[in-house]
């Protein structure tokens, strides 16, 4: 499923949608530690660590495999978006994070090809797409 329109829609999905004045900063995971790291430096170190990327290669290099399940995905993506902004009103076909320094974490309970899937549109991470797999 090598799809860079994927990404391309779910920005868009992102840009056209408002922030629901009920959740204007929902929170996941822990709340912000004074002197905690920055997100992106966060989300490296949770998708990058030591410098490879978790999981193993799936169906093309941006698409990583992880065992796991749906429990597993939720974790990963409360870490993911601890710091973010949920984003209401689109057509992600889950729950969506906008990340304070640009991109956005996506949490799909099943895709397409099956697995619970986390989306990230996130600049140079090198990864689109994390699967878990049983």
């Amino acid at each position: 499923m090598a799809d860079p329109e994927k990404a391309a829609e779910i920005e868009q999905a992102v840009a056209k949608a408002k922030p629901s004045p009920t959740q204007p900063q929902a929170r996941q995971g822990q709340a912000a530690q004074p002197g905690a790291p920055s997100p992106p430096q966060v989300i490296e170190d949770l998708l990058r660590p030591g410098g490879r990327l978790i999981g193993s290669e799936g169906s093309s290099p941006k698409i990583r495999v992880i065992k796991g399940g749906l429990r597993d995905a939720e974790k990963l993506f409360a870490q993911l978006s601890g710091s973010g902004t949920r984003v209401t009103g689109t057509s992600y076909p889950g729950q969506l994070v906008r990340l304070p320094n640009g991109g956005t974490v996506g949490l799909r309970p099943s895709s397409t090809s099956g697995p619970p899937t986390i989306d990230v549109t996130v600049q140079g991470l090198g990864i689109r797409e994390i699967k878990f797999l049983p």
